[in-house]
């Protein structure tokens, strides 16, 4: 459960933070920039030693300070920032490559792990914009309840490792576990934040949801692509 009231004092301190951390990296980059021009003043012209002290200086500001963007992507009404590289969960290694992520002509985004020149690549989105209360609807084409026992299929809404909302499939590196599926509010280990259980489709096509409300957070998962099941069956 959540207190709306604590929350927004967070992020009034975490912009607070981020303001403060930004005014002392651009004093460290204008520090970096005089010691630079020091090595590529006129006098050192001459000093081929201090000239490439001066341009590894000059690339690490760069490259450090001004990372390339992340590629974004187009899907249901949102801009969606794709993941790169080798970070958490995990560890894994992640691909923002078009044949990792992409969205197809019909508007459905395709998420796939690929293995490349024998190291497996994970994909991932995210949205760039935050989310609401109200209900976050997945609709999923995939035999998740067929995959290998090291693949996870998550859907989540992420704050931080303490606050987050998760469906998930896996089973988390056990082929003989009896469960596949698991609804988690973090942190986990509270009594009533997880919920495991075996899910076990009768074809591609599912829908799964976190209505996240101020007093309360529902999950469902259903057969079929539907806003709600048509049948209690379908559940």
């Amino acid at each position: 459960m959540y207190d709306p009231l604590h929350l927004a004092k967070c992020t009034v301190c975490f912009a607070a933070l981020i303001l403060l951390t930004k005014l002392l990296l651009d004093l460290m980059i204008i520090c970096l920039l005089l010691i630079s021009w020091i090595f590529f003043a006129p006098i050192n012209k001459g000093n081929p030693l201090k000239v490439v002290i001066g341009t590894f200086i000059l690339s690490f500001i760069i490259f450090a300070f001004n990372p390339m963007e992340a590629r974004t992507i187009q899907f249901a009404g949102y801009e969606w920032e794709v993941k790169n590289g080798t970070t958490g969960p995990g560890p894994n290694h992640w691909s923002d490559s078009t044949e990792s992520v992409w969205v197809d002509e019909n508007g459905r985004l395709h998420l796939k792990i690929r293995n490349v020149d024998g190291t497996w690549y994970c994909a991932e989105v995210k949205t760039k914009q935050p989310a609401k209360f109200g209900i976050q609807r997945f609709k999923i084409d995939s035999r998740f309840d067929q995959m290998g026992e090291n693949v996870i299929i998550a859907m989540f809404l992420y704050k931080d490792d303490t606050h987050e909302i998760d469906i998930e499939f896996s089973k988390w590196g056990d082929p003989q576990s009896r469960f596949n599926s698991q609804y988690v509010i973090q942190p986990a280990h509270h009594e009533g934040n997880l919920y495991r259980f075996q899910t076990t489709l009768n074809g591609g096509y599912s829908t799964h949801y976190i209505n996240w409300q101020n007093d309360q957070i529902i999950f469902k998962s259903f057969h079929g692509h539907y806003d709600e099941p048509p049948y209690q069956h379908f559940l």
